[in-house]
């Protein structure tokens, strides 16, 4: 799964927001949040998402097509994007639809870096562009799993003083790069994205 915002901060401050900006532009990857983690030490309440042992418990029918894995696939992804596009747009850890397409540990660590975004006043405006495609599936062991590339372009999503809505862009940092992800089919048939990680040095 255009373009969230995030975060408030003093304007008398500006090397923190802009350190905080770059954090959270990748918040979205497991990398950011993994550095948001240790900055916080926090534990964010997650609504109850498929665990890791209930996951995949059934396998993709013999009608099931690889067209149909595809779909339903790239639909999570792009549900997973646009729920994150909305709660950093606000910096709301709790929004409910971050757990209707997201699995931990992922889901987890998303609340965490909006809850780090929250902290510092930033906010998101605009949105991100993607290109998503599956480019491998494994349906025949569990955890059935699937994995999707990304070109991220982020030239419209900028990271701004909710208060002041100055720009907390990090100067030089990459805005189209490639991410991987990693989605995984639950016993009720869903496919939840739960690893996703940036890389700039791969630019799209």
């Amino acid at each position: 799964m255009g373009q969230p915002a995030l975060r408030n901060e003093p304007t008398s401050r500006p090397a923190r927001g802009v350190v905080v900006a770059a954090v959270l532009i990748t918040a979205l990857m497991v990398a950011a949040v993994v550095y948001a983690t240790s900055r916080t030490g926090q534990r964010a309440p997650a609504e109850p998402a498929p665990s890791a042992t209930s996951a995949a418990a059934s396998a993709p029918s013999s009608a099931t097509t690889d067209a149909d894995v595809t779909a339903s696939v790239l639909a999570a992804y792009a549900g997973f994007r646009e729920a994150y596009i909305a709660a950093a747009a606000t910096a709301d850890a709790q929004t409910a639809e971050l757990a209707t397409f997201a699995g931990d540990p992922l889901l987890l660590q998303t609340r965490l870096a909006l809850q780090t975004q929250a902290r510092h006043g930033i906010v998101y405006q605009g949105r991100p562009t993607w290109t998503a495609q599956v480019t491998g599936a494994n349906l025949t062991t569990r955890p059935y799993t699937a994995t999707i590339e990304d070109c991220l372009d982020t030239t419209g999503w900028i990271p701004v003083n909710r208060r002041t809505r100055v720009p907390a862009t990090l100067p030089g940092q990459a805005l189209r790069y490639r991410v991987i992800s990693t989605a995984q089919r639950y016993d009720d048939g869903r496919w939840l994205i739960i690893q996703s990680a940036a890389d700039r040095s791969r630019p799209c």
